[in-house]
């Protein structure tokens, strides 16, 4: 059977999925806690599925040592280059945009082992953006607003492109999930249960001083995982691009203070004023 009209794209992937049987990745570790494990995966930097690396490098990333978790609606370990797999699981009501879910997935009492980004792909965008065919990406915490996301609130300058099919995969960084916080994750299809989505969480160092957009960090809100946000993206202050606190200074485990340079001048007066009149030890 020829794909040769767009008409017809949707269905050859359900096809496909139906006659071609992938081959499943047995969940270790975390994933054995998701209520779908054969929809988690957690890879070694040596082991990651080609989209899963190529997401990351496509956002600034380095892959150096550690682990990557993959919760998605199709197949973790997916080692072509067509991100569409029927799983044949249920789905869970209906997601932001209202629309019917497939293929979902929770793992919920997440902590990464490590400071790490979260990212979330789909290979809906930019096709079926403003469809019903817009996934279905949560992130929730105790005590936090959970936060529900489809493709239709991805800012498009926020995206980057992966050529895997059966179109094309969008890539957007979400926010930085700090090793001190618990995270619950939802990964869904909606509108049919082909096209799939994902959510990687990949160790922060990977990432260095990339500077890429997110969608969550930098909104003045503090979402689930993340330890600080103060409004934008900027490293040079006290909550850095990714919404972490700056690391501690080695004395007494508090975070570093960040002080324009501006200040630093009158610091020095208030310091050394104090100092003429015994009020501090001058070393």
């Amino acid at each position: 059977m020829s794909c040769l009209s767009n008409a017809f794209v949707r269905v050859c992937a359900f096809l496909s999925s139906i006659f071609v049987l992938p081959a499943l990745v047995f969940a270790v570790g975390p994933c054995d806690a998701a209520t779908y494990p054969d929809q988690c995966g957690f890879f070694d930097a040596l082991s990651l599925p080609p989209y899963v690396q190529d997401a990351i490098l496509a956002k600034g990333g380095v892959i150096g040592t550690g682990s990557v978790l993959v919760l998605t609606s199709g197949l973790p370990g997916d080692a072509d280059n067509v991100i569409s797999n029927s799983m044949g699981n249920p789905g869970c009501g209906l997601n932001p945009d209202g629309f019917a879910t497939y293929d979902c997935t929770f793992l919920n009492n997440f902590t990464p082992a490590q400071d790490s980004v979260a990212l979330a792909l789909s290979s809906e965008w930019p096709e079926y953006y403003q469809t019903t065919f817009t996934d279905w990406m949560t992130i929730a915490g105790p005590g936090i607003s959970p936060v529900d996301i489809s493709i239709n609130s991805w800012n498009s300058s926020s995206v980057s492109i992966i050529p895997y099919g059966p179109s094309e995969t969008g890539v957007i960084v979400l926010t930085g999930l700090s090793n001190a916080k618990t995270v619950d994750l939802r990964a869904a299809d909606s509108g049919d249960a082909i096209y799939d989505t994902a959510i990687l969480i990949a160790p922060a160092t990977w990432f260095g001083n990339a500077t890429n957009q997110t969608l969550l960090c930098g909104n003045g809100a503090i979402d689930p995982g993340e330890e600080c946000d103060d409004g934008n993206t900027d490293s040079n202050d006290s909550c850095d691009a990714l919404c972490f606190l700056p690391p501690d200074d080695g004395d007494d485990g508090n975070p570093v203070p960040f002080f324009p340079a501006a200040a630093v001048p009158a610091a020095v007066a208030l310091v050394t004023g104090l100092a003429a009149y015994g009020l501090v030890k001058k070393d």
